[in-house]
């Protein structure tokens, strides 16, 4: 998920873009090699200094279950959890993600275009 402040997004909406391009194809690389992405993953984060092992980051690459778009169970499930987040006195209130109109996908279904993904 990406927040994004409407000015910038409207003042260089180019650069966003180019982002979730980049994102996409990382997505697409998990879902074709998720072997080839754990390697480059785990040699990312073990770049920065964090002690990440291949065959662990390779499991939960395995299990993880994403979706790049924000379908409908996406947004249920942005309800849900910030269900639990107002009863932990993480946040007070929280829109009904379901319906709201400020949650905007359009930049990243524009990049997803230009690479030809649906």
């Amino acid at each position: 998920m990406v927040v994004s402040n409407p000015r910038t997004l409207k003042k260089s909406p180019g650069l966003y873009v180019k982002y979730f391009k980049g994102w996409l194809k990382a997505h697409e690389l998990r879902k074709s090699d998720p072997k080839k992405f754990a390697k480059v993953y785990t040699a990312g984060l073990q770049e920065i200094g964090w002690k990440a092992k291949y065959p662990v980051i390779l499991a939960v690459i395995q299990r993880m279950r994403v979706n790049p778009f924000l379908t409908k169970d996406v947004r249920v499930y942005l309800n849900d959890m910030a269900d639990k987040q107002v009863k932990i006195g993480w946040i007070k209130k929280h829109p009904d993600f379901t319906t709201t109109a400020k949650i905007n996908d359009s930049t990243l279904r524009k990049a997803a275009a230009e690479l030809g993904l649906k």
